[in-house]
């Protein structure tokens, strides 16, 4: 094989579910958010699209028992807060027009 050491652990077992992975999950990903895009607006697509990396440590430490760090917490935090700020003030401009 290749002396690549990102390629290291590739194998003829394990090609298979990496391309699955990759191709399905990543694919399926993008698809839920471009047709969330289509369905909602931009804003609420988007707010999706930005709070999965906040779930990722917390469904971690939920599933997998692993820990989150204070940084970790504070990242989190940070995201939440500024969906929920979008949230507010885009049903505010609802309200408003209203």
């Amino acid at each position: 094989m290749i002396n690549i050491p990102i390629l290291s652990g590739i194998n003829l077992q394990n090609i298979i579910p990496l391309i699955l992975l990759g191709v399905l999950v990543t694919g399926f990903g993008y698809m839920f958010y471009f047709k969330a895009m289509d369905t909602t607006s931009v804003t609420t697509a988007s707010m999706v699209f930005f709070i999965k990396p906040a779930l990722a440590p917390i469904f971690a430490l939920l599933i997998l028992n692993e820990s989150i760090s204070i940084n970790t917490i504070i990242g989190i935090a940070l995201i939440l807060i500024g969906a929920y700020f979008i949230f507010v003030k885009k049903n505010l401009k609802i309200k408003l027009k209203s």
